[in-house]
């Protein structure tokens, strides 16, 4: 009641006051600071758990649920979600604004930390992390190119990679969709089983012969060296000449068994380079691309 007298006792007044306020609001407004992300607490945390050859209703039963019931308990939760993949459970907890994030983090892993000793044995353990929303991507581009096959093409991005992280104000750079070449290895069981091999054992000779360790420190002369033991593979034909087994028969000079015939990977395996299958699919207007 008063301030509606005081408007009509004293209209030039009330209009000089009007006046000033709102040429202070529109300075004020020009000097506000604008972020796309501001700095914010976002009260949500999700934990991850890899469970390796499991169903999605098996990893939901063995490992989401459990998970579930061990974090339900901490102070400032609000709701739970779960998703349950194949190899994969995802929990996403969502706090009450407000909360102290850093202790309910602390008591999160601490509740995951016994959760963990009733999952069972092929889940590893779970990881929990706070959901930032500078964790995620602000920019997709779409890379193709013609003349350059998907392995060329990342090979190319990979190389630019380190360029890109060092533009000021990024942070990280990912590649989704690449191409990568591998060496395949396929063998024959028929001959494999002719020596006595299994693919796991035959595995095993392949990583075994594709190892370097470390061998210590000699010291001759004065000079100290640094020894290692063993060898990586480096081609394709290094590959095929790995020595896989025996081969009792003729032998060497006719003398049979004194000296059998040595199986070489080569024997046993047809071994070629080709592009390792994708694990997903990156497209941009219905043709494949790689994501940066």
């Amino acid at each position: 009641m008063f301030l509606s007298k005081l408007a009509v006792s004293r209209p030039v007044a009330i209009t000089v006051f009007v006046i000033i306020a709102l040429i202070f609001g529109v300075i004020s407004l020009q000097r506000i600071g604008i972020d796309l992300l501001p700095d914010m607490t976002f009260p949500y945390a999700v934990v991850v758990t890899i469970y390796e050859g499991a169903s999605s209703a098996t990893v939901e039963q063995d490992v989401s649920i459990p998970i579930e019931g061990a974090v339900a308990g901490i102070n400032g939760v609000r709701r739970i979600d779960s998703f349950s993949l194949e190899n994969i459970s995802a929990v996403l907890l969502e706090f009450n604004w407000g909360t102290d994030m850093i202790r309910s983090m602390d008591a999160l892993r601490n509740s995951l930390a016994q959760a963990a000793l009733t999952l069972p044995e092929g889940a590893q353990t779970p990881v929990v992390a706070q959901i930032n929303p500078n964790d995620f991507p602000l920019m997709l581009i779409g890379v193709s190119a013609e003349g350059l096959s998907p392995v060329e093409l990342s090979a190319e991005l990979e190389r630019l990679k380190p360029q890109l992280e060092q533009i000021d104000g990024v942070a990280q750079v990912s590649l989704l969709g690449t191409s990568k070449e591998e060496i395949q290895v396929l063998f024959d069981p028929d001959h494999l089983n002719a020596i006595g091999l299994t693919p796991v054992v035959l595995q095993q000779l392949i990583m075994y012969q594709n190892i370097v360790v470390p061998g210590g420190a000699v010291t001759a002369g004065g000079v100290r060296y640094t020894t290692r033991a063993g060898s990586t593979i480096s081609s394709v034909e290094e590959l095929e000449d790995i020595i896989v087994g025996m081969k009792q028969g003729s032998g060497v000079l006719g003398l049979g068994g004194l000296l059998p015939s040595l199986v070489y990977l080569s024997d046993v395996a047809e071994i070629s380079t080709g592009v390792a299958p994708r694990e997903g699919i990156t497209r941009y207007n219905g043709q494949d691309t790689v994501l940066i």
